[in-house]
């Protein structure tokens, strides 16, 4: 018998939580995923000629369909260079 439910309940709630948590979280469609990479490709050329707002743009229209890390990783350069180190 438990006689102190209360870190018990935590454990259990807690565990309920990321578990709702994680099928929130479900991965992209593989339309979602392929159009994103389109973003991430257009992001990348933009990046290359030093297109700041467009890659940044296309990075973030990217990333609200596939939250992907090298999204994040791609936006934060373009801001540092963009010279806005706040938003990187």
């Amino acid at each position: 018998m438990i006689r102190n439910p209360g870190p018990f309940l935590v454990v259990v709630v807690g565990m309920a939580l990321v578990g709702v948590q994680a099928l929130a979280e479900t991965p992209a469609t593989s339309g979602a995923r392929l159009e994103a990479t389109r973003h991430l490709e257009r992001g990348l050329r933009s990046y290359d000629v030093q297109q700041y707002e467009e890659a940044i743009a296309q990075f973030k229209k990217g990333y609200q369909l596939d939250p992907r890390p090298e999204f994040l990783f791609a936006l934060a350069q373009a801001e540092r260079l963009r010279g806005n180190c706040r938003n990187a």
